[in-house]
């Protein structure tokens, strides 16, 4: 399977020239250099076009493992129909993992669509076992009916049909989205949500969600801040129910320029309305870039944080983290990333990374 591998690797990188294809791609790689020096990981792209279809090569390697993933993916016009496709292998054992084909078409105003899939289960077994799935969609608007069936190698069934809307107007600026699931054994749940529910202030929103099982009920809350320009505060809830809300945490983002930023976030353990519990996190983020040489950028990220732990670090820290994306030139960039754990349980980590497209 490895050498069936290499060979079609080269035949797509050699026979490029003959058939006229045009190539792209990329190369990343990560190095470690502490807690050892070695290798991490490293990814080749290869991107092969040939007037309206795209063949795409992704190979991943690891230090410890050597070749460990291979995929490829297919994507193009066939008259009306839009066509894509992925393809994947396990170089450790070696073996053939999945497959995926779908197809779709737009006819007067309504969307067609088909999905096909093979999966092996168990690749490493000596007579592996596989499924078949089938899926079909037709969608128009902002409603989306899909149905689907599947094979195990007993003969094809049922699986599931599910029916959506999205972003439907309700009222006053509510708008709602809907779902409805079947599978086999019939109905299974709906769901209902409706996005900005409630306005305070024009700058605090209320997303309602719930949803209806067969023997359930479940209601979730999503409450979102937009503060002043640049200023973002996102309050961290879990609900058991419309009123049985508890307070976990919260992040404020404030946005300096266009990549510059800092922001600041904690957890809490369990917290509600009548009882106080200590915090378990809290995060401190700087993230700030410039214009570095040749027309090129650079982005550097710092994150301090602090557990409530006992004996703590510096001030209080438990954690360091940070790294840097800088680039050198037209398609390539430098970067690196370190984390430091303050109260030396663990080792601290070092990588060292470069990025070269073509």
């Amino acid at each position: 399977m490895k050498r069936a591998l290499a060979i079609c690797a080269s035949l797509l990188v050699f026979g490029a020239a003959g058939f006229g294809f045009s190539i792209s791609g990329s190369w990343d790689a990560t190095l470690e250099i502490l807690p050892d020096v070695g290798l991490s990981e490293t990814t080749l792209v290869l991107n092969y076009e040939l007037d309206m279809w795209t063949i795409s090569s992704t190979s991943v390697f690891t230090g410890d493992d050597g070749f460990v993933t291979q995929g490829f993916t297919l994507s193009g016009d066939l008259g009306l129909l839009d066509v894509s496709g992925t393809m994947n292998f396990d170089p450790t054992i070696p073996a053939y993992l999945d497959m995926d084909l779908g197809a779709s078409m737009s006819f007067l105003g309504l969307l067609f669509s088909v999905d096909i899939s093979h999966e092996i289960v168990d690749p490493e077994a000596q007579t592996p076992s596989a499924i078949m799935e089938y899926d079909f969609g037709l969608a128009v608007d902002n409603y989306n009916l899909t149905f689907g069936f599947y094979d195990e190698c007993e003969g094809i069934m049922f699986n599931h049909l599910t029916f959506t809307g999205t972003g439907l107007p309700l009222c006053c600026g509510v708008t709602y989205d809907f779902e409805f699931y079947f599978d086999k054994l019939g109905f299974q749940y709906m769901t209902f949500t409706f996005a900005d529910f409630l306005t305070i202030f024009d700058y605090w929103t209320l997303d309602v969600g719930i949803t209806y099982g067969v023997d359930y009920k479940d209601v979730s809350l999503d409450w979102d801040f937009d503060g002043p320009v640049g200023v973002c505060v996102e309050f961290f809830l879990d609900s058991d129910g419309l009123f049985d809300i508890s307070f976990t945490g919260f992040k404020i983002t404030c946005e300096l320029d266009t990549c510059d930023s800092f922001s600041y976030e904690m957890n809490l353990g369990w917290v509600d309305w009548l009882e106080e519990e200590a915090w378990t996190d809290q995060t401190l983020g700087l993230e700030f870039c410039g214009p570095a040489c040749c027309g090129q950028d650079y982005l550097v990220y710092v994150d301090l944080i602090w557990e409530n732990v006992e004996n703590p670090g510096l001030f209080g820290l438990t954690e360091f983290a940070g790294g840097f994306d800088v680039g050198l030139f037209e398609g390539f960039s430098l970067n690196s990333s370190i984390w430091v754990d303050l109260l030396g349980v663990e080792d601290t980590e070092l990588t060292l990374g470069w990025t070269f497209t073509f």
